[in-house]
């Protein structure tokens, strides 16, 4: 029989709150005395201070990171695919420009342009709806019981104007393919199509 079951009727946890900078001593100590008194023990230090608190809030950062990347890239295969349609469907306007004189590198960046300011108006979007979501102050005092809180974290906008880079960069790199099949697009096959 386990000697914690024999004294104390089962399983027990000792909880022990020290400051942060004895508690690898301490945590040692309480080891070696509860495994001479008990013998095989197990002892845990769990971090609650700003210490614990940051090793949590990395790995939620990580986590935000994470799926904020795959909604990116999610986004940008939409806008990709939007832009190949979006060129196939418009290959004879292509045609008739490159016919009139446009460079490539109009057609180029025309198609270029519609892709960034679209995925720019969408970041746009999103970062005004999340100003919505944070910033509610009806949602603030249900929340709060009418209870005004002077400290509430003000809206972050170093990631909202992260968020907008991405989003136009995302863009950037979503229409790259249709500008490129844009420009190679020829003049007699765009016309004929």
């Amino acid at each position: 029989m386990d000697p914690a079951n024999a004294m104390y009727g089962g399983p027990s946890t000792l909880e022990l709150w020290v400051p942060a900078d004895q508690a690898e001593q301490v945590m040692e100590s309480v080891r070696h005395d509860l495994s001479l008194a008990l013998g095989d023990v197990q002892v845990e230090a769990y971090r609650s201070g700003p210490q614990g608190a940051e090793e949590t809030i990395a790995l939620l950062r990580l986590a935000i990171r994470g799926a904020g990347t795959v909604v990116l890239v999610l986004g940008g295969l939409g806008v990709l695919n939007i832009g190949l349609v979006t060129v196939r469907q418009r290959i004879r306007e292509i045609g008739v420009r490159r016919s009139f004189g446009a460079t490539s590198g109009r057609i180029f960046a025309a198609v270029m342009l519609e892709s960034v300011c679209a995925t720019a108006l969408a970041g746009l979007i999103a970062v005004g709806a999340s100003i919505g979501l944070v910033r509610n102050l009806p949602l603030e005092r249900l929340l709060n019981n009418g209870i005004p809180i002077a400290d509430l974290p003000g809206f972050p906008v170093a990631a909202a104007v992260e968020g907008m880079i991405a989003a136009t960069a995302v863009g950037a790199l979503a229409g790259l393919l249709p500008a490129i099949i844009a420009v190679r697009a020829k003049v007699i096959d765009a016309i004929r199509f």
